[in-house]
């Protein structure tokens, strides 16, 4: 009798852990996560590095000679990098993408169309 009582109290146990309401916990990625809005400063940090004259690419991208404005899209590609984008704007058509690893902070242009022949930026 007593090995009943004992079978079912270990058996109404279990089935309490077994059926807690908590999630289970979510594996940390192994790779860094960052922010679409971070992966768009680490690009414009970047234009800010590639001299343009006097100045510098993220500053000749902000004047009127360039005519595309400066708005930015970013998309999760895998592994927490990011594919950021120049979302075209205006009368010349530039675009570029770029792709940002957030482990080694780097930043590489696979991307360039352009209606235009200057190749100055970036």
């Amino acid at each position: 009798m007593k090995l009943i009582l004992i079978t079912l109290v270990a058996v109404v146990v279990g089935m309490m852990v077994g059926c807690s309401s908590e999630p289970a916990a979510t594996p940390t990625p192994s790779y860094p996560q960052i922010s679409e809005n971070e992966a768009i400063a680490m690009v414009k940090q970047h234009l800010q590095l590639i001299p343009v004259g006097k100045t510098h690419c993220l500053a000749f991208m902000q004047s009127d000679q360039y005519l595309t404005g400066l708005e930015f899209t970013g998309k999760p590609e895998r592994d927490g990098v990011w594919i950021v984008k120049n979302v075209p704007l205006g009368n010349r058509q530039w675009f570029y993408t770029w792709k940002v690893y957030p482990t080694t902070g780097t930043v590489e242009l696979i991307e360039r169309i352009s209606s235009s022949q200057s190749n100055m930026c970036p």
